[in-house]
């Protein structure tokens, strides 16, 4: 026990905070020196300000995953909506179907009528058999051009491959390059790190000799005993501390990963519910198909072939049908394609809304730390033993140091939990008016100029992502209309091999 009265030695003489307890019944009680308990009054109340931010963290986070399910919510009855809507077209569309269907049985009925009148008009076939023999000559005389143009690009095909093949030579070549200079620069880079915390190292000790001189020559032996085993003790409660936080990250990360299995298994099974329902759906619909298909061709099995001028009005109200189709699937086609639009639009905003929110808080952490550091400077000297001793210029590095660190986390839109909290007695605080007036503020002008510059940046990203979503939409209509002029096409051959097959029966 240390002699805290000077009792046994005459050099001790302590003021009376630090003295025992006079009282019998007190001096049984542990003696506690005032300054580690208002050590540990501030390690407390920066403990407890630590758990009140993690608090209100957990509180936001709980807002907006309330913000984010009504989102959901909101886009479900948007899409139900929708549903509802192209439901209502496919009816009208089915209506306007069935009036087609009536008009169809007219025309056979008319087919039936004019079956006596085929004959006569054979001749009127073969008239138009002999055109389409022309123009289809005429049609293969363009084709063989178009062959021929092929060939002249088959031709010049080699030289293009052997460009393409030099200019693949030449960028292989390239990437050896950059690799073997990323290589050795990444040698320098370790080389000069080990140099670095060699020197760092023995600077280390040089500074805990100098340190073990001086407490040596000022501090008595029971002292340095007591200041070790406050050292291991606070060695051991901060073991402790990191080995309950990594099982509490453990315990964390299992329930996030039964919650995603389970959604998971949600996800899948009305996958596999809506898959059977469909295939119902589907098998149902072969059945009545093939029920009709044998009823339709038991029907018009009877039917002679008809007349030129009712088969082409046949053939007309077919095409509309085709036409109608087309054009109902090019609008389907377009909606879609304003669905993915809008979509990617508000995929755009929220991604750029996570940047924001990641710089924000990159920027807040950076204040915190600044504000906290400055405060316990000026108010608390005594709880930052470590800075009070640095130099002025010490103490601007220091600072940019922090400044530094929350400018890559500003670029590299990473969250991780601040340097420092501020305690709860320091909070109100908002203005500090002690500050030395010489200090420069050239790291705010270069940290607020590359936060416009990374803001523009992101603009243009946005404008070049909506420009290839435009241009997705112009190779989208193209394909329809070049889809369309195909199908027509295909509509004249068939009717041309139907004329050509009648006429040699």
């Amino acid at each position: 026990m240390v002699d805290l009265h000077g009792k046994d030695k005459g050099n001790i003489s302590l003021p009376k905070k630090l003295q025992l307890y006079d009282d019998e019944d007190e001096k049984n009680l542990p003696t506690i020196i005032n300054t580690q308990q208002t050590f540990y009054s501030i390690k407390i109340a920066d403990i407890e300000n630590r758990i009140n931010r993690l608090d209100e963290r957990n509180d936001e986070l709980l807002d907006e995953i309330e913000t984010t399910n009504e989102r959901s919510a909101a886009a479900n009855a948007e899409t139900a909506e929708e549903i509802a809507n192209l439901n209502k077209s496919l009816l009208a569309q089915n209506n306007s179907i069935k009036s087609l269907k009536e008009n169809i049985g007219v025309v056979e009925n008319d087919r039936t009528e004019n079956r006596k009148l085929h004959e006569k008009k054979i001749e009127l076939f073969v008239q138009k058999y002999k055109k389409t023999k022309v123009e289809l000559i005429s049609r293969i005389k363009v084709l063989n051009a178009r062959i021929n143009v092929l060939e002249d690009f088959k031709k010049i095909q080699h030289a293009l491959e052997e460009k393409l093949e030099a200019n693949q030579v030449q960028m292989i070549e390239n990437e050896r390059k950059i690799k073997e200079a990323m290589k050795i620069i990444n040698r320098k880079k370790e080389f000069d790190k080990e140099m670095l915390k060699n020197e760092m190292y023995d600077c280390l000790l040089d500074l805990a000799t100098q340190f073990q001189r001086e407490v040596n020559k000022y501090i008595n032996l029971p002292n340095q005993r007591l200041m070790r085993e406050n050292i291991m003790l606070k060695n051991e409660l901060l073991q402790i501390s990191t080995r309950i936080s990594s099982i509490m990250d453990a315990n964390i990360i299992l329930k996030n990963a039964v919650i995603d299995h389970k959604q998971k298994m949600n996800v899948q099974t009305t996958l596999m519910k809506q898959n059977i329902v469909t295939a119902k759906v589907q098998n149902e619909v072969l059945k009545r198909l093939r029920k009709k298909f044998y009823y339709t061709k038991g029907y018009f099995s009877f039917i002679n072939v008809p007349d030129s001028a009712v088969e082409q009005k046949y053939l007309m109200l077919i095409e509309k049908a085709r036409q109608e189709e087309n054009d109902i699937n090019f609008r389907l086609s377009s909606l879609k394609t304003l669905l993915h639009k809008e979509r990617t639009k508000i995929n755009v905003t929220k991604y750029i809304l996570k940047r924001l929110e990641c710089k924000i808080k990159a920027l807040l952490e950076t204040i915190y730390d600044l504000k906290y550091n400055a405060i316990c400077l000026l108010k608390h000297p005594s709880s930052r033993k470590d800075l009070v001793t640095l130099s002025c210029i010490e103490l601007f590095l220091f600072l940019r140091d922090l400044v530094i660190k929350g400018q890559s986390k500003f670029r590299s839109h990473i969250i991780t939990k601040s340097f420092e909290t501020i305690p709860r007695e320091l909070e109100s605080v908002s203005n500090i008016k002690e500050i030395a007036e010489d200090l420069d503020l050239e790291i705010t002008v270069d940290f607020i100029k590359k936060e416009t510059k990374e803001q523009c940046t992101l603009s243009k990203e946005t404008l070049d992502e909506m420009k290839h979503i435009e241009d997705l939409e112009e190779q989208m209509k193209v394909s329809i209309k070049s889809s369309e002029k195909s199908q027509e096409l295909l509509t004249e051959d068939t009717f041309k091999h139907t004329v050509d097959f009648q006429i040699k029966n």
